[in-house]
């Protein structure tokens, strides 16, 4: 659980009303940049779906996203990639 001053302080970033949507939304913000300010996962995925047009592209968005879409932009191992979010 996220506490509630930074949810109020995302609020001022995030179209929505309800907290909860409010704070799945800097979830997902936060888990986007921890993988993408990565240099293995940069490089092996790509940010894809809506909420991928929403997030980079609409503002404000226009509809909620509960999920990140990425897929892998090279063949590795499955198990590569589980042993190293687990990391």
């Amino acid at each position: 659980m996220i506490n509630r001053t930074a949810i109020q302080q995302w609020s001022e970033h995030a179209p929505w009303i309800d907290n909860a949507q409010i704070e799945q939304d800097l979830i997902i913000c936060r888990a986007l940049v921890s993988i993408f300010s990565d240099e293995f996962l940069a490089s092996q995925l790509a940010f894809r779906g809506g909420t991928a047009l929403h997030k980079l592209y609409l503002s404000p968005q226009p509809r909620y996203s509960e999920e990140i879409a990425n897929i892998k932009e090279r063949k590795v191992s499955k198990d590569l990639h589980l042993i190293y979010l687990r990391l």
